[in-house]
């Protein structure tokens, strides 16, 4: 729910320090961290520490916002458990296909 509550940055804070907890307590999936922390961030036009939030570029989906220190985002992802950012952009590219011509 947080997620998709673009309108209420407070709750979405709020709900973003809960899964922090949660996270810490081995509770929830660093990945569902990794998705609303991004979600965070860019909602606020920040850097995204993961790349998992995206939009359609001219030849396909790129990260809705700058990646913070893209060289080591490989490393984060897969300690969040989520794949490769490539894989990830295919497999938004597969589900979503948008024409780009």
């Amino acid at each position: 729910m947080a997620q998709h509550s673009d309108l209420d940055l407070a709750f979405r804070q709020e709900a973003l320090g809960l899964l922090r907890a949660a996270v810490a307590a081995g509770q929830v999936s660093p990945g569902n961290l990794a998705y609303l922390q991004d979600r965070v961030a860019t909602g606020k036009d920040e850097p995204q520490e993961y790349g998992t939030q995206i939009r359609w570029g001219p030849g396909g989906p790129v990260p809705a916002t700058p990646i913070r220190d893209e060289a080591d985002v490989e490393r984060r992802r897969a300690e969040a458990g989520l794949p490769t950012l490539a894989s990830y952009l295919a497999e938004v590219t597969t589900v979503c296909p948008q024409d780009t011509n």
